[in-house]
This record gives C-alpha cells, sequence and structure tokens, in this order.
C-alpha cells in the first residue's frame, strides 16, 4: 500500500472516530435519513443519478455535514465541465474511493501456458458538491425510477420478502438468536415515540438491525468472527456491522433512524480499533453493504431493485 493511500485510509478513519468522539450515539445520523427534514441524506452522483454506497456514502455524509451543504449530488470535475458548470474559486474536492480488480496474464516460462493472477486494488478519486459549483442541483442525466420505498406497510413487506423468521416475545428485547435462526422483536405494543422518531420507525429501524445481524450466518454473509479485524472482541465489530447496514437500509427505505443507546458501550471498542488499524472502518462498511446487497437480491417485488 501506498503512502498515498495509507494517509487516504487514515483521514477517513480520523473523521468518524471524531464523529464517535464527538456525537456519542448521534454518529451514525450523517448518513441515515432524516423525518424531520424529510429527506434522504443519501449522496448520489450527478451524471448517473446512482447513490454512492459502502465507504464513499459515510466520506460524503460527514462531509456534507461539516461544510454545511444543502445538496446531495456530487460529480467529478470533468463531470461538472460535460454539464456546462465549473468549480467555484477557492473550493477544494473530496476523496472518495473506489475497489477494482485487474487481472495480470502472464506465461509460464517452462510451460507457455497463459497464467491468469488477479489483484484487487483500492483507488481514489476527487469530486466536488453542486454546491460547490455554477450548477443547479438538478442531475443532467434522465433520473431513474425511484427504487425507495416510502410507506411502512411496503417496509413490512420489504423485510417479509427475506423469508426470514421473526417473532414477538420478551418485551424490551430484540436480538437474532443464530441456534434458531430467529429475530425477536419486542412486542408492537411495547414501542413509544421518542425525539423524532415515531414508535414505527424506531421498530423497523431495529428490525433491519437485527436483519443484518440475520445476513450473517454461514449459509447467507458468512461473517466468520473469526475472520473479522477486532479478533475477541467480535460481538462488538459485528454490532458496528449492523449499524452501518441499518443506516443504509433505513436510507434507501425512508426511515428516520434514532441511534439506539445501548450500542453507546461499543463506541469506546470501535474507536480503540479504528485508531489501531484504519482499515478496520473499511472492512465494517464493506460487510455492511454486502448483507445489504443480499437482503435486496432476496426482494421479488416489482420496483424493489438492489441499490448497490
Amino acid at each position: 500500500m501506498t503512502n498515498y493511500t495509507q494517509q487516504k485510509l487514515q483521514d477517513v478513519a480520523n473523521k468518524v472516530i471524531a464523529q464517535m468522539e464527538n456525537a456519542g450515539t448521534d454518529w451514525i445520523k450523517p448518513f441515515s435519513y432524516s423525518s424531520s427534514l424529510g429527506s434522504s441524506t443519501g449522496s448520489r452522483n450527478l451524471k448517473s443519478n446512482n447513490l454512492y454506497t459502502g465507504i464513499n456514502m459515510v466520506i460524503l455524509g460527514f462531509e456534507a455535514m461539516e461544510k454545511g451543504y444543502k445538496s446531495n449530488t456530487w460529480a467529478t470535475y470533468k463531470q461538472i465541465q460535460e454539464a456546462g458548470g465549473q468549480v467555484l474559486k477557492g473550493n477544494t474536492s473530496t476523496s472518495v474511493c473506489y475497489y477494482g480488480q485487474h487481472i495480470n496474464r502472464i506465461k509460464d516460462d517452462v510451460t507457455g501456458e497463459e497464467l491468469i493472477n488477479p489483484y484487487r486494488f483500492l483507488k481514489f478519486y476527487n469530486v466536488f458538491n453542486i454546491d460547490q459549483t455554477t450548477l443547479e442541483d438538478k442531475p443532467t442525466a434522465k433520473p431513474k425510477p425511484r427504487t425507495l420505498v416510502q410507506k411502512i406497510e411496503d417496509v413490512e413487506k420489504f423485510v417479509s420478502n427475506t423469508k426470514a423468521n421473526i417473532v414477538h416475545s420478551e418485551a424490551g428485547r430484540c436480538y437474532y438468536r443464530p441456534a434458531t435462526d430467529t429475530i425477536n422483536m419486542s412486542p408492537l405494543d411495547s414501542w413509544k415515540a421518542i425525539k423524532d422518531s415515531s414508535r414505527e420507525e424506531l421498530y423497523y429501524s431495529t428490525l433491519l438491525h437485527e436483519l443484518v445481524h440475520w445476513t450473517g450466518t454461514e449459509k447467507r454473509c458468512n461473517r466468520d468472527k473469526a475472520s473479522n479485524v477486532f479478533g475477541n472482541e467480535g460481538y462488538a465489530f459485528e454490532e458496528l456491522v449492523a449499524e452501518f447496514g441499518s443506516a443504509m437500509l433505513c436510507n434507501t427505505l425512508e426511515i428516520s433512524k434514532q441511534p439506539s443507546t445501548q450500542h453507546a458501550k461499543y463506541i469506546n471498542n470501535w474507536v480503540t480499533r479504528i485508531k489501531e488499524e484504519p482499515k478496520a472502518i473499511f472492512k465494517a462498511i464493506a460487510l455492511s453493504q454486502k448483507a445489504v446487497n443480499f437482503i435486496y437480491d432476496l426482494q421479488q417485488e416489482e420496483g424493489v431493485k438492489k441499490v448497490a
């Protein structure tokens, strides 16, 4: 890994750490849906109108919050020029990343056979928020059909399409139990509205958190605790994956996510581990995105499509 890439990884990790330390349980809000604003904070590309996913969702969410951008649309310098705009003087870009795969084709010196040696790489490129340009905040390409589910009953159908086994018992407790492959949710009459979130939003955002846990089994996304970067603190790492995954799902399903106070106890573990190994945050988000993609792949209904 080059020094440039290492520094970029460290920059992202520092932003996540600062948000966790300063905002506590609210650290995840910059890239989750806000019902009070009536809008998604999901960042989109100007040219494609596609959502940025994974770590880029986090990077741009934090950047928009810090700089106070009103637009959720981003573009490269070339895309801005192609749209007939210019970057306003004095503005600096934000680095986002791209994971790719390159295939080396070499010939065996003995047999003459062509050998394929694939390897993955991480590349950073720069984008600007539309607020930093002379352009208006609207996509230049024809918008794709909306894939966001807006009604709570539709979220119920979205969850039902996964065929996850969900029961309602033990008031005040929500969890996924691997031994029985069951999600337990506190009974529907036990939920109360808090802050800016209705009891329905609290219920479904929690259910989506547990649904991400549900994807972790060997027969689904196979998030083996022994392979994650937190070692003996694997449970805390899995909670981080579930929090990110829940935020991603809430964003695309337009559900306001109120961070759970019970996850506050994990923040110190997350901060400590990310300080030790900046790539930990990249791995957690990559696993979250994989879980979200898996859940979207289970959707059979018309108009419900994978967002990544």
